[in-house]
């Protein structure tokens, strides 16, 4: 495909989807830095602490379920105005829910608050691929950078109040009134029609004129479903691919930190570690663009799963030979780009996109909502760190089926 130059209307929504997806990084760290002081405050052990995690995902879960509908019927911009708002509203109560110890309430506000991410997070993917595409070049791992620059803002913030011992409640309640305000703003700049499922859907779904293409019509085909993707070999491997990478990232969010803590670090010392973790991944990702346009997708993800896995056995060690920050930077350089890999590849045939999105983040989701669990359970038998292993194999499988991430070759349609 030629690639084609963004004007200044196409920049801003670039600009506008980048900050939607900081937004979404801020208060998945927010949370995330959090669970330490969430597990203390509720009184729950590793397994209860498992089962917890597994509730923010089995609502994510939902919310992906639906997205391709909603988004199709009420179009990406107005679908982001109403996640952002309802799930930055839901951390403020969230927080006042846990330092209320409210156990119950606290799962329930925790699901509520997933299942608006997960529409989000299907919503500015569908926009990442969009742009990927009708730019001509390797745009995603930019985007995905506005997520670890939120990862690292939100962790770095978290470390902040913690050590000056701001309660979660304050805490949750600051980062979710400001982020209702960039949220709006910063959704007003996707494009009106975007998302919308129409007869004929064109290479750029742009109303603004800012980017001048061919009007290639593209026939919308009723007949493509999630089950069309699911029987695709291709988009099997592709998935597997993405579930390893973030099962390996979640177990870093969600249990590096608790894991430190146990090893007798304190709260903020924790936090700051993860934060390491988030500047690592984000640095990659600045660069991810001109990456992945000089090795080529597949090799990107062999690199990712080598390095991701080295980091994952570091950290496993650490206990004995100490190198957590080192652990933690290795891990998050080899967690950095691949997800990206992935979604680029399941956009190559505009015709199979939402499709094939739907099925990524499902599986993204799914991912999500056993990693809590899974390590949880595991830990109890054999201790939090070499309970890590399990992402370690899975990033190390991901060797096997690395091909699948290279550019499709598309065939007409009659």
């Amino acid at each position: 495909m030629p690639k084609q130059t963004f004007t200044d209307s196409s920049r801003r929504w670039f600009t506008g989807i980048f900050v939607l997806f900081f937004i979404r990084g801020f208060v998945y760290a927010s949370w995330a830095s959090q669970n330490p002081a969430i597990k203390d405050l509720l009184s729950l052990d590793n397994t209860q602490m498992g089962v917890y995690a597994m509730v923010f995902a089995a609502g994510s879960i939902a919310g992906v379920m639906i997205a391709g509908r909603i988004v199709g019927r009420f179009g990406s911009r107005n679908t982001s105005y109403v996640t952002y708002f309802l799930f930055c509203l839901g951390l403020v109560a969230l927080g006042v829910t846990v330092y209320d110890q409210n156990a119950l309430l606290a799962f329930a506000l925790t699901a509520l608050v997933g299942l608006p991410i997960g529409t989000a997070d299907f919503d500015n993917n569908l926009e990442a691929t969009e742009i990927n595409r009708v730019s001509g070049r390797n745009r995603v791992p930019s985007l995905h950078a506005g997520f670890s620059f939120g990862l690292l803002g939100g962790s770095a913030f978290a470390s902040l109040l913690l050590a000056q011992n701001i309660s979660i409640a304050v805490h949750f309640a600051w980062v979710g009134i400001v982020l209702i305000v960039v949220s709006l703003a910063s959704s007003a700049l996707i494009p009106r029609i975007n998302g919308y499922e129409t007869k004929q859907r064109k290479t750029s779904s742009l109303d603004t004129g800012a980017i001048e293409l061919a009007h290639i019509a593209l026939p919308h085909d009723s007949k493509v479903t999630q089950l069309t993707a699911w029987r695709q070999r291709r988009s099997l491997m592709i998935v597997f691919i993405a579930f390893a990478i973030i099962f390996s990232e979640g177990a870093a969010s969600i249990w590096l930190p608790v894991a430190l803590v146990e090893e007798g670090w304190s709260q903020s010392a924790a936090v700051f570690c993860y934060t390491v973790f988030a500047v690592g991944a984000t640095t990659v990702r600045l660069f991810g663009n001109r990456i992945a346009d000089a090795l080529g997708r597949r090799r990107v993800v062999n690199f990712s799963a080598v390095i991701a896995a080295f980091g994952i056995g570091l950290f496993m060690l650490s206990p004995l030979i100490g190198l957590e920050y080192l652990a933690a930077v290795v891990w998050s350089i080899g967690n950095a780009i691949g997800l990206a890999m992935c979604v680029a590849a399941m956009g190559d045939d505009p015709r199979m996109t939402s499709a094939r999105m739907s099925m990524l983040w499902n599986t993204v989701y799914f991912a999500n909502l056993i990693i809590g669990p899974a390590i949880g359970i595991m830990s109890e038998f054999v201790g939090l760190y070499w309970a890590f292993s399990l992402p370690l194999v899975l990033m190390l499988a991901i060797l096997f089926v690395s091909k699948a991430v290279e550019t499709e070759k598309l065939t007409a349609r009659i």
